[in-house]
């Protein structure tokens, strides 16, 4: 996806949308607020997406006790560095009561861009149209408490935990960007969070995490595929035009953070490494290439080397293979025995003349995996 240059600040271009069921998800019309953004690390383009309509649902809030400290505490946060304000909190509005449909009923087109996350069997798809314009999906899967986010700025995908403390906890969108990402508020503080740190970063909780979640960022007929009993979003869903070959996957094990390009990953297939001590495979699906997943490379009490075999994966040294959906020895030695999943996430990379550098402004410290020539 190529960068444009950026509008005049403060002007708003309106899109009307034709989808029948659109009012409810995007208003009427359709509104993209374009913003220069102005932080420490650069001068970016924040480009926000926002329901601005009579007939708009009203922002969702935690109760009356809670609401109170979160908006004390918005007055007095001290931020760091890289953040600037957008637009005001819950300007742009969460879906905090998502309603789901079966996979036959979503009637979705089948490229439509989808965040998909399954827990204990319970899968789920969110499609990254709505969610450009949403941001955040306040959800329950598989029982456990999850936030699913997309920044449309830079590309980020994510699910989290929404255990905060050993506490529930339910969150809006902040509206400001931090290193030109997206930031989320909990309810019950104020706190102010980074998505794709995953951290709060101002507020009574500064220096809490919230644990990654396994997600993915596909197609739908990819998701659907490997997910036959998913559940969908009760929302349009649509091809967006966010290319997933323009992205990096990127993984954050122990502090050392790596990134994979999507077409470099889909080239070479499997890419062996150890990322924060952890012997890990990163793998573009050799059945669809609109999938990719990275696993632990222990099986049992064995460290194997995946390499792709047709459909499958294949340990080059014991010739065992594994579903790469699942992550289960299919046969040889190794059978039964089960790849663990790493959660990822996705960044638009911004490498290039005149482009806003993503991955290094979020993870400074990050490196970038290339192939060897």
């Amino acid at each position: 996806m190529e960068e444009q240059d950026p509008p005049p600040a403060g002007s708003v271009d309106i899109e009307p949308t034709g989808h029948p069921t659109a009012r409810r998800w995007f208003g009427a019309p359709f509104v993209t607020v374009s913003l220069v953004a102005v932080g420490a690390c650069s001068t970016a383009l924040a480009t926000w997406s926002a329901l601005r309509a009579d007939t708009r649902p009203a922002p969702a809030v935690a109760s009356s006790a809670d609401e109170s400290p979160a908006a004390e505490t918005e007055n007095v946060l001290a931020f760091p560095d890289g953040y600037f304000q957008a637009v005001p909190r819950d300007f742009i509005e969460a879906i905090v009561d998502p309603q789901f449909l079966s996979a036959d009923d979503a009637e979705w087109p089948t490229d439509a861009d989808v965040i998909g996350v399954e827990i204990g069997g319970d899968a789920r798809a969110y499609p990254v149209g709505v969610l450009t314009a949403r941001e955040m999906v306040v959800d329950t899967i598989g029982g456990e408490p999850v936030l699913v986010t997309w920044c449309p700025i830079c590309g980020t995908a994510m699910a989290h935990s929404r255990i905060v403390g050993g506490e529930v906890a339910t969150f809006g969108v902040q509206g400001g960007l931090f290193r030109n990402a997206m930031t989320w508020y909990d309810h019950r503080t104020g706190s102010v969070w980074s998505q794709p740190l995953g951290r709060a970063i101002a507020g009574p909780l500064e220096g809490e995490t919230v644990e990654l979640l396994a997600s993915t960022l596909t197609t739908w007929d990819a998701w659907r595929e490997a997910n036959p009993h998913t559940l969908a979003l009760d929302a349009p869903g649509t091809a967006t035009g966010f290319d997933l070959a323009n992205l990096l996957i990127v993984v954050d094990i122990d502090g050392e953070v790596r990134g994979y390009p999507v077409t470099k990953l889909r080239e070479q297939g499997v890419v062996n490494e150890t990322v924060g001590g952890l012997p890990i495979a990163v793998i573009s699906d050799p059945a669809n290439q609109n999938r990719q997943v990275v696993y632990a490379r222990q099986a049992g009490s064995s460290t194997v080397e995946l390499a792709a075999d047709g459909e499958r994966l294949v340990d080059t040294a014991t010739g065992s293979t594994f579903d790469p959906v699942t992550g289960l020895g299919l046969d040889g030695p190794l059978a039964t025995q089960m790849l663990t999943r790493i959660p990822s996430i996705t960044v638009e990379p911004g490498f290039g003349p005149g482009r806003t550098p993503k991955f290094t402004t979020l993870w400074p410290e990050g490196t970038v995996w290339w192939p060897p020539r």
